[in-house]
């Protein structure tokens, strides 16, 4: 959490990146995190059998490093298909205009608020995703960095005023069941955001175990959803 705070939280991505380059890989956020939390175990267990301590300070590191790859795989997710995410957006104006000019105006509009939709239940996801790491793992505290959750809730922004525009256009015309924000909607975007956060989760956690050296609880963590991806 002090490294969160200090050296995370406000941060662009790029600065904070070119800060990491040019410090020493000892003054890296894992080694020596894992370091404070070595030598913090190690007073507090003072006297006590050596290798229960020794236990103890692998546990902690263990888990300390697990939580700074969630931060960093948290951001990297989010920050991955920013660019992909702003295009879609892009394209959804287009396609709007399309709809406009097109002979079957209403079949269109239909069209395009299946996309919509795909990309709303996406995009929230994601939001709602972050929001249960952040809130399980970090007490609440901001995991993002600044560059990537301004970007990130500048295109949630777009997309909500889209919605919002389609949804009063759908309760009009006396179809409010085809509006964004109905409960249907709503049920997608939980049960994909557990899903993303889980592997999210799973993928940091994989990570962090094969770098310890346990290859084999790394890829019993991970396996399921590569089995799932297969099905």
């Amino acid at each position: 959490m002090l490294w969160l705070r200090q050296e995370h939280q406000g941060k662009i991505s790029h600065e904070y990146a070119r800060w990491l380059i040019q410090r020493p890989p000892s003054a890296a956020p894992r080694p020596r995190v894992g370091k404070q939390v070595a030598d913090a175990i190690r007073a507090a267990m003072k006297g006590q059998e050596p290798g229960r301590i020794n236990h103890a300070v692998r546990q902690g590191q263990m888990y300390a490093d697990f939580l700074i790859m969630l931060v960093n795989r948290t951001n990297w997710v989010v920050l991955n298909d920013s660019e992909v995410r702003g295009l879609k957006i892009a394209l959804f104006f287009e396609r709007l205009r399309n709809a406009a000019l097109s002979d079957d105006e209403a079949q269109a509009v239909n069209e395009w608020s299946v996309i919509l939709r795909g990309v709303v239940t996406d995009l929230l996801s994601l939001q709602a995703a972050s929001e249960l790491i952040r809130n399980k793992y970090f007490e609440g505290e901001c995991i993002l960095l600044k560059d990537v959750l301004e970007e990130f809730e500048q295109q949630i922004k777009i997309v909500q005023n889209m919605m919002e525009v389609y949804d009063r256009v759908a309760s009009g015309a006396g179809q409010p069941e085809r509006a964004t924000d109905s409960e249907s909607v709503g049920q997608i975007v939980s049960e994909q955001a557990s899903a993303r956060a889980d592997y999210i989760v799973a993928v940091a956690k994989s990570k962090m175990l094969n770098d310890f050296d346990e290859p084999e609880a790394a890829d019993a963590v991970i396996k399921p959803y590569f089995l799932e991806g297969l099905c």
